[in-house]
């Protein structure tokens, strides 16, 4: 307030306000808040606020309820930038007692005490997608079981039930969902462009269907086909998601940690790091430890600024990764971080020690004994002497002396097949 004089006198009676030699006098009630519950339409728009922050995480949210579901065919139609939302899926279905209560906040059938949070084999367990989609929305949803003659459908507003009908479906459920943040102006001025917005309900759809070969996806903008994924072997879907031509793999397993990577060949890289997949229990995840395993993994094969094309899978022990730490669940904690920082690497480097771009004889990361030392993760090559010599010695990093980047020119020039990935990066 500058120089301004701020002072506050309390009497028995109110406050006093002296302000720029102004007095105010107000009733001091007015300036004690009472403490309240808040009522479940608040509460229900708070918590999508949380989870609903624009359309590509309310189809995250469903699509992760079909794959639950065990669905082996999933289509999501979009509208007016994701606005208005049709999914369909051909899993197990809701039972018609049970529709009710899956609109209820809190309310799973994927979890039943605490201890099942640390061995979670599915994506939902909150019981919370459904109830803040239905919060800013107008919802519709219609299931049927394989034990149900007729399906059942359930009409819902701004989260208040509408009616209850029997209809003719197939197994599964289909869930409409329109007017979305209709009763939230403000959210809606936050949306980008329909475009905009599309893209990434397209990244999400194209996350899901990587790590979920076992299913047939099809994704349809304003009634026209943009994305359709059949099922496939995991190398192949690779392939067709990230469009590759071909999708090579590695493998590494270090304690409780298992990663299997699927990448492109190196000589393909893209200028930014949207082309990184990181998936753990089989969630998209979005980690700055574990994309900087994955460069550490590429270090000395990309030039600066280059990216790989690269998918990402990481499995461990349940109870040493915990999931529920982020209202979308795209954020992880590790009981043992460095060791799934490691395997990622080792993994990216088994890959790139097998694969026929480099011969077997000159390849730079032959084995651990070439990129790491017991406990850490200093990259090590060979100094003349003992190239010369035969014998293996530890010499400084690939980022170390002249002798070093001259000694790996003259090895990139002479020995790998296809260098030019490597020669640029050493060239004097």
């Amino acid at each position: 307030m500058g120089s301004e004089l701020l002072s506050s006198i309390v009497n028995g009676s109110g406050v006093a306000l002296l302000v720029s030699g102004q007095s105010l006098s107000k009733p001091l009630s007015l300036f004690i808040m009472a403490i309240k519950i808040l009522s479940h339409e608040v509460i229900n728009q708070i918590a999508a606020g949380e989870v609903i922050e624009r359309p590509a995480h309310l189809i995250k949210e469903l699509v992760e309820n079909s794959l639950d579901a065990k669905a082996s065919q999933i289509i999501i139609e979009v509208s007016q930038g994701g606005r208005e939302i049709l999914i369909h899926d051909n899993g197990i279905g809701i039972d018609g007692k049970d529709i009710e209560l899956s609109l209820e906040r809190h309310s799973t059938s994927k979890i039943n005490q605490a201890d099942d949070l640390w061995n979670l084999e599915s994506y939902g367990f909150r019981g919370e997608a459904l109830a803040s989609i239905a919060a800013v929305s107008h919802l519709t949803i219609s299931s049927r079981t394989e034990s149900m003659e007729l399906g059942v459908c359930l009409k819902t507003e701004f989260g208040k039930v509408i009616s209850r009908s029997e209809v003719g479906l197939p197994k599964g459920t289909q869930i409409k969902v329109s007017h979305l943040f209709g009763n939230l102006p403000a959210r809606l001025k936050f949306l980008k462009s329909d475009s905009a917005e599309i893209g990434q309900i397209r990244q999400v759809i194209r996350a899901m269907a990587l790590v979920n070969s076992q299913v047939e996806w099809r994704f349809l903008v304003e009634s026209r086909l943009d994305l359709y994924f059949p099922i496939e072997d995991e190398p192949t879907r690779c392939s067709q998601v990230l469009d590759l031509e071909a999708c090579y793999q590695g493998y590494s397993q270090l304690g409780s940690y298992q990663a299997h990577i699927f990448m492109a060949d190196p000589h393909e890289t893209v200028k930014s790091n949207k082309s990184i997949w990181i998936f753990v229990q089989g969630r998209w995840v979005q980690d700055r430890a574990l994309s900087a395993a994955v460069m550490e993994g590429f270090r000395n094969i990309l030039m600066h600024h280059e990216y790989p094309q690269i998918y990402v899978k990481l499995w461990g022990d349940p109870s040493s990764i915990d999931v529920n730490i982020h209202p979308t669940k795209s954020q992880v904690k590790f009981e043992k971080p460095s060791d799934a920082f490691r395997v990622i690497v080792h993994a990216i480097r088994e890959g790139l020690e097998k694969r026929d771009w480099l011969t077997k004889e000159s390849s730079l990361i032959k084995n651990d004994t070439l990129f790491k030392q017991e406990n850490n993760l200093e990259y090590k090559t060979f100094s003349q002497e003992s190239h010369s010599s035969g014998l293996l010695k530890e010499s400084q990093s690939l980022h170390g002396s002249e002798t070093n980047k001259k000694y790996l020119t003259q090895v990139t020039q002479s020995q790998f097949e296809e260098p030019s990935f490597l020669r640029t990066q050493f060239k004097q």
